[in-house]
């Protein structure tokens, strides 16, 4: 799915490093979300969370910087979907798990990094906000 996210949107700005922002800003927000509601809803071990947020928080805002913010209508879409996913039990498949693949919590899992990864390939691709009467910066 990054790949895909990488190409899609190097195409539509002729932008790899929006791109290459974009996908560790996805990938970056889905694992904070993700670890975060384990640790509040799950009482998951904090582990290496603070690590995460440090090393993550950056692309994010560089991220929001530079003008590529996740689409608001897709995200509430993710939203939806990771709530969904908690109201089930929040369950996610491991490898060499020795049950069965649960189809149901892997499609809400791969489904919440879809939808927000549409929501940030929208927001990567769509044109910059500018306030009215600002200059168009020199590239």
């Amino acid at each position: 799915m990054a790949a895909i996210l990488f190409v899609v949107i190097t195409a539509s700005t002729r932008s790899p490093f929006r791109a290459l922002v974009a996908v560790i800003a996805w990938a970056g927000l889905f694992e904070l979300t993700y670890q975060a509601i384990g640790i509040v809803g799950f009482g998951w071990a904090l582990a290496n969370f603070p690590w995460e947020v440090i090393a993550l928080s950056g692309w994010l805002i560089l991220a929001a910087w530079i003008g590529t913010w996740p689409d608001w209508r897709i995200t509430i879409l993710f939203a939806a979907i990771m709530a969904v996913w908690i109201a089930t039990g929040y369950h996610y498949n491991v490898a060499g798990q020795t049950s069965p693949i649960d189809i149901q919590d892997e499609a809400l899992n791969e489904g919440g990094k879809a939808a927000l990864a549409l929501a940030y390939l929208i927001g990567a691709v769509r044109p910059a906000f500018r306030p009215v009467g600002a200059r168009r910066s020199i590239r």
